[in-house]
């Protein structure tokens, strides 16, 4: 591939099609993800994901979810459903469709995956969300009032209404 372990342990870039540069709103957006994915909050991993510019056939929040974690976090077990990764995103295709990615991000996604695939290659597991947890964080820290514009527009959906028929 493009990237190389370099003897001083940093990695190293062959060519630079794999270099993107994100906007503050862009990186904030992607640490919030990041925050998400580490803590496991569904509800957050969708709606940031979808605020992202994911877009599926269905909106289907299971898929949706699966697709934020393969690409920018984890590919274990507890996620493949005991598939191997191409075969897990097929299934998540034949699920509910994705109509859109999230553009700005496709780059930073595949980084993501090549990275966890060094890892499988050298026996580890990764979470890159766990991994970079800590940084993701202190961006958000660092950018409080940006975060808090982003979350306004990630407002909780309203109330179900339950309608009950005669018994």
């Amino acid at each position: 591939g493009n990237i190389l372990l370099m003897p001083s342990g940093k990695l190293g870039l062959i060519d630079f099609g794999q270099v993107k540069t994100l906007t503050l709103e862009q990186r904030v957006l992607y640490a919030s993800l990041i925050v998400a994915l580490a803590e496991r909050d569904t509800y957050n991993i969708i709606t940031i994901y979808q605020q992202m510019g994911c877009r599926t056939k269905r909106s289907n929040p299971a898929v949706i979810a699966a697709w934020a974690t393969v690409l920018n976090d984890r590919d274990d077990s507890s996620v493949l459903e005991g598939h191997n990764f191409q075969e897990f995103m097929e299934i998540l295709n034949s699920r509910d469709p994705l109509t859109a990615a999230p553009e700005a991000f496709v780059m930073v996604q595949r980084a993501n995956v090549l990275l966890r695939g060094c890892g499988h290659a050298l026996g580890r597991q990764l979470s890159v969300a766990k991994e970079w947890y800590s940084t993701a964080k202190a961006l958000l820290t660092r950018h409080k009032k940006l975060v808090l514009e982003q979350a306004r527009l990630r407002s909780p959906p309203p109330p179900a209404l339950v309608i009950c028929g005669p018994s």
